[in-house]
């Protein structure tokens, strides 16, 4: 099976050595599940916020497809500066 997955954020930090990109094609054995692509490129459990799985919003545990695009977010942190300042 042949999935795609798309790194955001803090996870490009566990992209393979010398990978520029942020999206990495991987080839899987049947039934593999989010987690188990994450567990693989090296990303722990802890860092993994939402995965998307061809647009829509899966659990970690969710079965991949073939060519499907797969993209993994860390937790969000931070905004914007204020408008205003309170007293």
């Amino acid at each position: 099976m042949h999935v795609t997955v798309k790194l955001h954020g803090i996870l490009r930090d566990y992209r393979p050595p010398g990978f520029k990109g942020d999206v990495i094609p991987f080839d899987l054995e049947d039934g593999a599940t989010v987690l188990s692509v994450a567990e693989r490129i090296g990303i722990p459990r802890k860092v993994l916020h939402a995965a998307f799985l061809n647009d829509e919003q899966v659990n970690l545990d969710a079965a991949l497809v073939d060519g499907g695009f797969l993209r993994l977010f860390p937790p969000v942190v931070g905004g914007s500066s204020p408008l205003f300042h309170l007293p």
